[in-house]
């Protein structure tokens, strides 16, 4: 369809052309029947093609974007969380959300206009041929120029700027993101207008790209009417003559001129397709770029010639045996030759200033990262012979920055537990300390929360995170800063209840508050990634005098 429709405009033309060419020398109009039933034939036949070339064009192509971003999100997964810390969120939104969208062009607005041109052009050089053998290369060479030089000339001239335009269209999107997320505090500090400034000036940018390539696409736009005004020329210096030698009918020789001005319907959109086919490898450069980044911890292969994925272990302890890892990127290792045990039961605190690697070891215990060194082992099953899933149902994690992703309360713990009844969400919520303040809502468990939970307080919202926790049944549950949003007295009794609500399942607590750690059974200090004291808390105040100053200066401030 793509051919069809610039041959049968072209061919229309021409064939019109003929018309009143013939016309004018006041024929029997019955002689021109078939050309006059050609010309609606041809006409109503562009229309129909046009339309078919444009459904089945943008089908495809739209398939093909499902396809892609169903396949760019499958990428993106496994790297998130540490893998995607490489780039900023608005760039990676950008990258799959409107790179994805710029890949479709490479379809309908470059790969159909391409092959539709070049077989438009063989049938015009053959039609051609056949009027005037003469006229043939003449055809072929303006036709060759017009929609293979002035394109690839094109394509050269806007791969790099085309680069720089999707960098600034990137950075755009990141800071646009940024600064939405961070408006708040930017107004309270005074900073809302430079940011503003910021993004007016990289809009500003990425306008003036946008511009720059219009005139390009403008200027190869004019190159190609010029070339096709030569071709035209040419075939007037061959036509001419051989309509006075008689070798031409005169009533043809305007059909044969206009074969070369119609072709602009043909290869007049070829610069463009070639703009098109910049910008889609370009934003194809930009995808691969994230989506072939290696994830930080990667499932096992699963299929008849790989090695079988192990059978979740029965034995649910957590092993971190001499484990030294490092982010994506990073040459310092975040956690190095850190040794830890968690069994079913059994309560640690992992303390340590803000830094320390908690976090990391919080990551390394639910496979979002695996160690650069060392081991860590599920049972005696090493976790990179286990799937994330299989992990993640032993060991349960509460991060630090919680997030909730559902309208209502109710449905955040159903996420967990599809299938828990009252009695166990309520349970839930009593352990997390939630209970009462539910029962003040005005619709209980079915009050809307705003997005991501925008009408909880900080510590609501780690609260509710400790309650889904808590519903996925795990036996290992790992709590990242559980008490950053409460105040002293709140959180203490929240660790508290916390602990003794995991029942016999064993809880990794990583903190820095000291206050509540006489309730676990061995607090582990970290710092610089490394574990530098460890035992039970009386055994610490005894024989680590820094600890014994940080737990009197916590004990004073709360």
């Amino acid at each position: 369809m793509g051919a069809i429709t610039p041959l049968a405009g072209v061919v229309l033309v021409a064939v019109s052309t003929y018309l009143i060419s013939r016309t004018a020398l006041q024929p029997n109009l019955l002689d021109l029947t078939i050309v006059i039933v050609s010309v609606r034939a041809l006409s109503v036949g562009k229309g129909v093609s046009r339309y078919l070339e444009r459904l089945a064009g943008h089908d495809v192509a739209l398939r093909v974007v499902v396809d892609l971003r169903q396949h760019a999100f499958n990428r993106l997964l496994p790297q998130a969380p540490a893998g995607l810390a490489r780039w900023r969120t608005g760039d990676v939104l950008a990258r799959v959300v409107a790179d994805v969208e710029r890949l479709q062009l490479a379809l309908v607005r470059g790969v159909v206009p391409t092959l539709g041109a070049a077989l438009a052009a063989i049938v015009l050089v053959v039609i051609g041929t056949v009027l005037l053998p003469a006229a043939g290369p003449i055809l072929l060479l303006g036709l060759a120029v017009a929609g293979g030089v002035v394109p690839v000339v094109a394509w050269r001239l806007s791969r790099r700027p085309e680069q720089r335009l999707a960098a600034a269209r990137g950075t755009l999107s990141a800071e646009l993101v940024e600064l939405l997320q961070a408006a708040p505090e930017l107004r309270l500090l005074g900073e809302l207008e430079p940011a503003e400034r910021r993004i007016d000036a990289l809009d500003t940018e990425v306008v003036a790209a946008d511009r720059s390539g219009v005139a390009r696409i403008g200027g190869s736009d004019a190159a190609v009417q010029l070339v096709l005004g030569a071709t035209v020329f040419g075939l007037v210096l061959v036509a001419v003559p051989a309509v006075v030698a008689g070798q031409l009918e005169g009533v043809l020789l305007a059909s044969l001129l206009v074969l070369a001005l119609a072709a602009a319907e043909a290869v007049g959109p070829l610069p463009m397709a070639s703009q098109a086919l910049v910008t889609a490898g370009t934003a194809a450069g930009r995808l691969r770029e994230v989506l072939d980044a290696p994830p930080p911890a990667p499932d096992p292969v699963t299929g008849p010639a790989s090695a079988p994925v192990a059978a979740p272990p029965g034995d649910a302890a957590l092993h971190l045996d001499a484990v030294t890892a490092s982010y994506p990127g990073s040459g310092a290792p975040a956690v190095n030759d850190v040794t830890l045990t968690l069994t079913p039961g059994r309560r640690i605190a992992l303390v340590g200033r803000s830094g320390a690697g908690k976090s990391t070891l919080a990551g390394l215990s639910v496979r979002f990262l695996d160690p650069d060194t060392g081991r860590v082992l599920l049972g005696t099953t090493p976790l990179p012979q286990l799937l994330g899933d299989q992990v993640r149902s032993a060991v349960a994690l509460s991060p630090q920055d919680a997030h909730v992703l559902a309208p209502t309360i109710r449905l955040e713990l159903e996420l967990p537990a599809p299938d828990a009844d009252e009695d166990t969400l309520h349970a839930a919520l009593v352990a997390a300390r939630l209970d009462d303040f539910i029962r003040e809502l005005p619709r209980g468990l079915d009050t809307p929360i705003g997005e991501a939970g925008a009408r909880l307080s900080g510590g609501q919202r780690h609260r509710l995170a400790l309650a889904r926790t808590l519903l996925v049944g795990a036996p290992l549950l790992v709590l990242d800063e559980p008490t950053a949003d409460l105040d002293a007295v709140t959180g203490r009794g929240f660790l508290t209840d916390a602990l003794r609500s995991a029942g016999e399942r064993g809880v990794l607590l990583l903190t820095h508050d000291l206050r509540a750690l006489p309730v676990v059974d061995e607090v582990v200090v970290v710092d610089g990634g490394r574990i530098v004291a460890r035992g039970s808390h009386e055994q610490l105040l005894a024989s680590d005098p820094a600890y014994a100053a940080r737990l009197a200066l916590d004990l004073a401030a709360g």
